[in-house]
């Protein structure tokens, strides 16, 4: 924090979910988070399982999942899962990097 010059962080999140250290994780993040340290946690690239077992063991559901969502990858069952957790989904690669009509990068 203080290499950054800053007295807490507004949002980190968990990048991706390793098994077995989930929960471990998680719990560091709420004991920052408790301490000021960090004012919201979530978590990035989480599916319904991954959420279940972080949720199972957490006092603080995450305030963000980030996931891959785009309109040709929505998602649809993790988004509903996440809505109904009260967690909110953001989107990264949100214009499919860049790409147009197709899921493939176009040929030059």
């Amino acid at each position: 924090m203080h290499r950054l010059g800053l007295d807490y962080v507004d949002l980190y999140l968990l990048h991706w979910p390793i098994a077995g250290k989930i929960v471990q994780s998680w719990q560091a993040l709420e004991k920052l988070c408790r301490a000021g340290r960090i004012k919201a946690i979530g978590v990035s690239n989480f599916m319904i399982p991954h959420l279940d077992e972080l949720l199972a063991a957490a006092e603080t559901v995450p305030a963000v999942n980030q996931i891959e969502f785009h309109p040709y990858l929505q998602s649809k069952p993790l988004v509903s899962h996440c809505q109904a957790k009260g967690i909110q989904i953001e989107a990264w690669s949100p214009l499919m990097q860049g790409r147009t009509g197709s899921a493939r990068p176009h040929a030059r």
